[in-house]
């Protein structure tokens, strides 16, 4: 999570946004959506997040997941797993190149 913030500092203004999807607040010892944004303030996660809901959670078939929208909402790419910061780089700029 730290490595996407860094990432999304990195590239503010870019065009590029990380958005990230809570999905278990409970794994932390956490009950409300106000200690999963504590949470994830503590890991410098200080992209926006949302709470999961089931539409949102649709097709995950592995968490990490990370999947790339384009500026109309259209999915470009699907990664699952945890990925280097010189794999996240080459996975922006290889899409970026593209649009």
């Amino acid at each position: 999570m730290g490595r996407l913030a860094k990432l999304q500092k990195e590239y503010y203004g870019s065009g590029v946004q990380f958005l990230g999807l809570v999905t278990d607040v409970h794994a932390w010892g956490g009950k409300t959506g106000e200690d999963a944004l504590h949470y994830m303030s503590s890991v410098g996660a200080e992209y926006p997040q949302v709470g999961s809901t089931s539409a949102l959670t649709n097709g995950l078939s592995y968490i990490p997941s990370t999947h790339i929208y384009d500026s109309t909402g259209t999915l470009v790419a699907k990664v699952t797993g945890e990925h280097s910061r010189e794999e996240l780089i080459n996975i922006i700029e290889t899409l970026a190149a593209k649009y």
